[in-house]
């Protein structure tokens, strides 16, 4: 826009009388229609490695052919792609965040703490790799400012090892009343990647797209085909993408600990719950598996929730802490913060056999269970809940 924020990509003009696809779904002057064609990006436009195959999700020679035309600059064939690119802001995600975020960071979510033997480690933990392990140690790739934004540029933005122009520039919605597109990446090598409406969209809307649309909590059964790398959780889409999605959102939570009867190992376990908010700002939580957290991450949750409301009140006002971080990862950190707090406060007050009353700070919540209403929100979205997720109500000031 003119301030120089990136906004994503709206739908200004639409001049078609009829729909491209034989269907007359189209609206002319208006929008564009369910299933529409909304961009075909052949592949001789598409920045890709020389291995490309379907169902491959990651490859050294995707970063070193986006390294090479970075090296190209205007005399690569994609010019106009590589300038967007290398003109795309710094310092996003966390990987590359300066070391005095990542420690902050590290910090705020617990990682290395053990109280009571149980491990207080929150996610994504992904910031701690990448660029060195993988491009550097793996790869064996060079390591100057050029590597190192064409490894940024491939993991975030790559639709499994493709650089697809137009299509990077949709900005991420999960959520049933933003999403409009689905993608199609090629088959074979020589095939176009399509873009597709999955309903009407109108003029002057923004076009989503999903990051992540193989979550356990993906919500549309029409567009379940997983034959992607998009699996990521809410706190894997802030490790990667270096933002909070917002509801649904899907969240995952390693609990390590050690039995009260047995000090000598640890054992771990997956807590994953589905958070989503209603009209009525109602936290939905729907557990996987149909099963309450154990005990164990029970306790996990409500040590980390305790500790995060602590962070909150002894750090996020230290300005002298603040002035020593970028503006940018600061509130990023917090943002976060909060989420988290959200996300782990309706998952306690809904677990265990009666209604919980949960109290933080200087905010009251209250969490009522509800039983296995009837919401079109278990994992792939089968109306009938059919893997077996039950729906808690959550209701909340937060």
């Amino acid at each position: 826009d003119p301030s120089g924020e990136y906004r994503g990509i709206f739908v200004k003009e639409w001049d078609a009388k009829k729909s491209t696809d034989g269907v007359g779904n189209g609206k002319s002057g208006r929008g564009i229609g369910k299933d529409e064609v909304i961009s075909e990006i052949p592949w001789n436009l598409i920045i890709k490695p020389m291995n490309y195959h379907f169902e491959r999700f990651w490859s050294c020679d995707a970063v070193n052919e986006l390294y090479s035309q970075f090296l190209l600059r205007d005399k690569s064939p994609f010019a106009p792609y590589v300038k967007y690119l290398l003109n795309q802001p710094k310092g996003r995600i966390p990987s590359e965040w300066t070391l005095e975020g990542k420690q902050l960071l590290r910090f705020v979510l617990g990682q290395g703490v053990i109280e009571d033997s149980i491990a207080l480690d929150l996610q994504p933990r992904i910031f701690n790799e990448g660029y060195e392990r993988i491009w550097l140690d793996e790869c064996k790739g060079e390591d100057n400012p050029m590597a190192r934004a064409a490894y940024y540029q491939l993991t975030t933005r790559d639709e499994d090892t493709l650089m697809v122009p137009f299509y990077d520039m949709c900005n991420h919605s999960n959520d049933p009343k933003k999403l409009n597109t689905i993608s199609t990446k090629p088959r074979h090598k020589g095939e176009s990647f399509f873009l597709r409406a999955i309903r009407d969209i109108e003029q002057n809307e923004q076009i989503y797209n999903s990051y992540n649309r193989c979550n356990r909590c993906w919500f549309d059964p029409a567009f379940k085909d997983c034959t992607t790398w998009s699996h990521y959780g809410t706190n894997e889409v802030f490790g990667i993408f270096g933002f909070v999605e917002e509801f649904p959102q899907t969240w995952g939570f390693p609990v390590t600990f050690k039995e009260k009867d047995d000090k000598r190992l640890w054992y771990s376990e997956e807590l994953s719950f589905c958070l989503d908010i209603d009209d009525d700002e109602t936290l939905l939580v729907s557990f996987e598996h149909d099963d309450d957290p154990t005990d164990q991450a029970l306790e996990y949750l409500k040590k980390n929730l305790a500790r995060l409301e602590a962070l909150g009140i002894s750090i996020k006002g230290n300005e002298t802490l603040k002035e020593g971080l970028p503006c940018y990862e600061w509130n990023m950190i917090w943002k976060y913060h909060e989420s988290l707090m959200s996300a782990i406060s309706a998952a306690v007050a809904v677990s265990g056999p009666d209604e919980t009353l949960f109290e933080y700070g200087s905010n009251e919540s209250e969490y009522s269970r509800g039983g296995h209403n009837n919401v079109n929100y278990g994992q792939h979205g089968n109306d009938n809940d059919e893997k077996g997720n039950s729906i808690y109500v959550a209701d909340s000031e937060l």
